[in-house]
């Protein structure tokens, strides 16, 4: 009798630890399988993504081989609110998207990319930066400046490191775990930090 109690007990501890397991934060590795945003597959050309309209970009040689656009005509919702992400083209294919996030909607949208992604890395240099590094794929949200202004979030596959014109932790960690190299596709001094 007390075997199986035993047994019974640990079946229970089991099924619990199983059940624990599955309603954790899938990781980083979510974004990996999702390749993309909002529906658009990371490395997506120009002409498989309608309604892009162009917004500015900027001078200098990274600029003739990087544009921004916008979907006008497509929300976006972020931890329950509607964003206007700008969806970056590098060499003509989709790399990522930034998204401004105000100081009002900062805790909620870190306290959803936890949810979804679990727990994030620090950027030791950075203050108020963390970050999700995946194989393919990796999340940075960083203050702006003025920080009065709030976040910047970036949604990335790994070529929109290149589009980082400091060295972050994110991109030393893909360099060290990784082996990702930047490009020279219209790539501007890194600069330290």
């Amino acid at each position: 009798m007390r075997a199986w109690a035993t047994r019974a007990l640990v079946l229970s501890g089991v099924v619990l630890l199983m059940a624990t397991k599955l309603t954790e934060a899938p990781g980083i590795e979510l974004l990996d399988q999702e390749n993309g945003f909002a529906g658009i597959a990371f490395g997506s050309t120009l002409e498989q993504v309608p309604g892009l309209a162009p917004t500015s970009g900027g001078l200098g040689k990274r600029w003739r081989h990087t544009k921004l656009y916008r979907r006008p005509a497509t929300s976006v919702a972020l931890a329950g609110e509607v964003v206007m992400p700008d969806y970056w083209f590098r060499n003509q294919h989709f790399i990522g998207v930034t998204i401004d996030v105000s100081r009002a909607q900062g805790a909620a949208v870190l306290g959803y990319l936890k949810q979804k992604y679990g727990p994030s890395q620090i950027d030791s240099a950075a203050v108020g930066t963390e970050y999700w590094l995946g194989k393919r794929t990796y999340i940075l949200f960083e203050p702006t400046y003025p920080k009065s202004r709030g976040w910047e979030l970036h949604i990335a596959e790994l070529a929109m490191l290149n589009e980082q014109v400091v060295e972050t932790a994110v991109r030393r960690q893909a360099r060290a775990k990784l082996g990702w190299q930047p490009d020279s596709l219209g790539l501007p001094r890194q600069f330290p930090r």
